[in-house]
């Protein structure tokens, strides 16, 4: 009997770690635009106000304002929200600097938005993007990530032209 509780001891260690710490709860999407952050870890729940076809990246509303939620690319994982549903997402504030605007995509003047780490959906399924801040599991060097697109087949020469 020791032995087993020994065994279920080191199991529930062992499966903690790695996930990343409780994020901090906001009250409201106003609460957290207030005085954003940067890389505050944060989760927060509201409706799907828009997506866009074949992107990850949407709008949640909460009634006091919207936030741009960014769900890592489409090709690495198509997650399906509709409008209107509910979700809580666990995720990053990312401020919108100029290097990670245009790499998703996005402009600075779209203002703070969350890196999504899970998104609960409304039916208790849970979408797991990332495993939490640092490099997402699609980063690669010029295309070799995960299942990312291939490099580019220009070639280049010794000053990277």
């Amino acid at each position: 009997m020791k032995k087993f509780a020994i065994i279920t001891t080191v199991l529930l260690v062992v499966g903690l770690v790695g996930y990343p710490v409780a994020a901090q709860t906001v009250a409201s999407i106003s609460d957290l635009l207030a005085n954003p952050t940067a890389d505050q870890e944060t989760t927060i729940t509201g409706t799907v106000a828009s997506t866009q076809d074949g992107e990850n990246d949407f709008v949640l509303s909460d009634g006091t304002g919207v936030l741009n939620i960014c769900a890592g690319p489409a090709w690495h994982q198509l997650i399906a929200l509709t409008p209107g549903e509910k979700v809580t997402v666990t995720g990053q504030m990312d401020l919108g600097s100029p290097q990670n605007a245009n790499a998703a995509g996005r402009t600075e003047a779209e203002g703070p938005s969350i890196d999504a780490f899970t998104i609960v959906k409304e039916d208790g399924s849970t979408v797991v993007v990332r495993d939490g801040p640092g490099r997402p599991p699609w980063a690669g060097a010029r295309g070799r990530g995960q299942g990312g697109p291939p490099a580019s087949t220009e070639t280049e020469d010794a000053d990277g032209d």
